[in-house]
């Protein structure tokens, strides 16, 4: 049996960049096909967090070089988190509950 996977990456977005940020999510219908559900979650005001859902390990390591891409499209309107552009993290799911 194959667990989803959840990955989760922060971005500290530079003061006056959240527009062109929220812009660069114009994904292509093959790079969303990796993933089962997407979301981009506002923390606060230039704290925005990726979580995606991915059917198996496989597929999260399928979408990694697409991923990588456009982080570099956007890496000029990050600030670092002291030598890296983001904060991640990621796992297999052991429990779900929804309605």
């Amino acid at each position: 049996m194959s667990n989803k996977v959840w990955s989760v990456v922060k971005f500290k977005i530079k003061s006056g960049c959240e527009e062109e940020f929220l812009a660069a999510h114009n994904f292509s219908e093959d790079h969303m096909a990796h993933f089962l559900s997407f979301r981009a979650v506002q923390i606060d005001e230039n704290l925005i967090a990726h979580i995606a859902e991915y059917e198996s390990l496989d597929k999260a390591f399928d979408a990694q070089d697409q991923g990588l891409d456009w982080l570099y499209s956007v890496e000029h309107l990050l600030e670092y988190y002291e030598d890296q552009r983001t904060e991640a993290f990621s796992g297999l799911e052991i429990y779900s509950h929804s309605k």
